[in-house]
């Protein structure tokens, strides 16, 4: 079984986006923020460190996160996402490249339909 997961961050799905910058942007100590659009869902992600802080997604009818949602510090997403689904859970986006910081993801929910994403540190 792989190391158990750390959390840090969070993830939230707004209606505008840019008073949702404005607000974490002023919320939290950062060092960087992007922007930009996955899997054709805009963004902006507020970091310090390397690591994301608060990822702020858009809301559409399209776009598969609604939530707020937590995000755990994995080893491996692989490993992880396949233990959601042997738990009963399900992976939303599978394990993709995090655009802005190159690491690697996956949305899941719990069995519940409870939104997470888990997420490995960039390699160096």
């Amino acid at each position: 079984m792989p190391a158990l997961p750390d959390s840090f961050g969070f993830s939230v799905t707004v209606g505008d986006i840019e008073s949702s910058r404005r607000f974490y942007a002023d919320l939290y100590p950062h060092d960087h923020i992007s922007d930009g659009v996955f899997a054709g869902i805009p963004y902006v992600a507020i970091m310090r460190d390397g690591e994301t802080l608060v990822n702020i997604f858009q809301k559409t009818d399209e776009n598969p996160l609604q939530a707020v949602f937590p995000t755990l510090k994995v080893d491996s997403v692989e490993a992880y996402q396949e233990r959601v689904q042997q738990l009963g859970g399900d992976v939303v986006i599978p394990a993709s490249t995090c655009p802005c910081t190159d690491a690697p993801f996956a949305v899941c929910v719990d069995v519940s339909g409870n939104q997470f994403m888990i997420k490995q540190l960039r390699a160096l």
